[in-house]
């Protein structure tokens, strides 16, 4: 079946869904999912949905999330995806800039809260209602299955996703039906999958990277498990025992951390025999010693992702190359990619047989890149937005010739293989001349298992220094910051002299996504935690 327009997915249509809710897993199948999909769509036509009109969807995912969107599709309307944790600031900016009228969101409460704010034409909450509401649930349950055909083109808008907004206000960029159909024909030259393969959701939906795998996955008829908390998926990895999991670096760089601080708790031989096959994950290891790792150690690891694995693909940010090279040595295959919401998102990945750690991977089938002089990474395709919405001025900046500007710095080596070096804005220039680009030093120091996030500081400085947000179990450790002195004099034995961190600041507080801190893919926003922090980022260098 060749996939023009997203409703497509829709003919053969053959993934049975499940979610968690009252402690059980339910089942929605194929059947029902069509039926749900239709009952949606004549609702929003009953309240006046035409072609192109905007409908906002802020809520967990889960199957009813999809049932949304492909309403929404088969209405002609364009979907506008709102993280359900957002800051209450964004939800604001974008609920003024769209002018939408309505809005599926999670419970009454919620949809009370926004309707009494906002004043939306029609504010849907999915399940619980308050008084004079009607819910996702009785419509699912009591509605029409009619619905007037649209006459939707793959050329048009299907969604706008604003993007994180990591250095400043979201933009919204609007994607066509076309954009999203040509990433998933190249997922599948690229990443083909069985009738035994069974995939696990744990990423937000409202990003464009869950969305899109998540087309191919129906396209392709497996079935799909949504966790519903990230404090369950502990529990349902070992139930759902998944092959396919798409996760973002973040999630495995706590892992990594929690491989080594479950140590702690062991007997002493137990404890000196797995921190020495942990640490020679991250290396390169003989196969005597690799086969014996494997049985006392590795194998415990994969169990924990259920014990069938075999793709667990990352994106959303650059991953360390040793902690990649850890799970793949522990047996959790990680396939790296690059993209970006503009570019709906992938650019490049690796895929099997074509996997160069510590690389992004090769371009995606007809996406097209090179580098500017100053290493900026341009990349052209049928991927590639429409634009951004009304805000012409920043998609002329952006799209030039046809050739998106990604605002990343990276190198393409002889073989095709893309490696990011930072973002643009983000090389900084030290007081004394030097470039420094934090992302590899931030990476470095996260590896802490003190350290939740940091922020790198040196624009501008006479010196590298950073802020340490400290994990919460550790905020009453002994001797925190001697050992987290130490742990920076180790790290600044890998950097340049102008690389070095010469002083830091320990905070002994959570950064939340609601608070603004950080953005919904988990990445620290730092012209926010700049700006909160002045007065402390000061304190580095008051005796420089």
């Amino acid at each position: 079946m060749t996939i023009k327009k997203l409703t497509d997915i829709l003919t053969d249509f053959q993934s049975t869904l499940y979610y968690y809710r009252h402690k059980n897993w339910q089942e929605v199948s194929p059947k029902n999912f069509i039926l749900a999909v239709n009952r949606i769509a004549n609702h929003l036509q009953n309240i006046g949905l035409k072609k192109g009109g905007l409908v906002g969807i802020m809520a967990p995912s889960s199957p009813q999330w999809l049932m949304m969107d492909f309403a929404i599709q088969k209405c002609g309307g364009v979907s506008v995806p709102l993280f359900h944790n957002m800051s209450t600031e964004h939800m604001a900016y974008i609920l003024k800039q769209t002018k939408m009228q309505i809005l599926f969101t999670e419970d009454g409460p919620t949809a009370k809260k926004i309707q009494d704010n906002y004043k939306l034409k029609s504010v849907i909450p999915f399940w619980e209602k308050n008084k004079n509401q009607t819910s996702l649930q009785n419509i699912i349950q009591n509605g029409d299955e009619k619905v007037t055909p649209s006459t939707t083109t793959e050329k048009d808008i299907v969604t706008i996703i604003y993007t994180s907004g990591s250095t400043g206000y979201p933009k919204g960029v609007m994607l066509t039906h076309s954009n999203l159909t040509s990433q998933i024909r190249a997922t599948k030259q690229l990443f083909p999958l069985s009738e035994k393969d069974v995939a696990l959701s744990f990423l937000p939906l409202a990003h464009v990277f869950e969305r899109m795998v998540m087309s191919y996955y129906l396209s392709q008829g497996i079935p799909i498990y949504f966790n519903d908390h990230m404090d369950r998926l502990k529990d349902h990895l070992s139930v759902v025992r998944p092959t396919l999991m798409t996760t973002v670096p973040r999630f495995l760089e706590k892992i990594y951390k929690k491989s080594f601080t479950a140590l702690d708790k062991q007997s002493s031989i137990k404890r000196f025999i797995g921190s020495f096959a942990l640490k020679s994950a991250s290396k390169n290891q003989n196969p005597l010693s690799h086969f014996i790792f494997d049985k006392i150690v590795y194998k415990k690891i994969r169990q924990k992702f259920g014990g069938n694995l075999r793709m667990l693909i990352s994106g959303g940010a650059a991953l360390s190359a040793d902690i990649e090279k850890f799970f793949n040595n522990v047996g959790l295959q990680i396939y790296q990619g690059y993209g970006l919401t503009e570019s709906s998102p992938v650019v490049s990945a690796n895929y099997p047989r074509h996997n160069k750690p510590g690389t992004c991977g090769l371009p995606f089938p007809d996406v097209h890149v090179k580098t500017e002089k100053d290493n900026e990474l341009l990349v052209k395709g049928p991927n590639i937005m429409h634009g951004y919405y009304k805000n012409e001025k920043a998609t002329k900046d952006t799209i030039k010739n046809g050739w998106l500007k990604t605002g990343d710095l990276a190198t393409i080596d002889k073989d095709g293989y893309i490696k990011l070096i930072g973002r643009k804005k983000e090389s900084f220039k030290t007081s004394t001349g030097k470039y420094v680009v934090p992302v590899p030093i931030e990476q470095l120091l996260q590896k802490s298992k003190y350290v939740d996030y940091c922020l790198v500081i040196a624009e501008g400085k006479p010196y590298v220094s950073c802020l340490l947000f400290i994990n919460e179990e550790y905020h009453d450790e002994e001797n925190l910051k001697p050992k987290i002195k130490e742990y920076i004099k180790q790290i600044n034995t890998q950097l340049d002299h102008w690389e070095k961190v010469r002083n830091f600041k320990i905070i002994k507080r959570i950064l939340t996504i609601e608070a603004g801190d950080i953005t919904p893919s988990m990445k620290i926003r730092r012209y926010v935690i700049e700006n909160k922090y002045k007065k402390e980022i000061q304190g580095l260098y008051d005796k420089a």
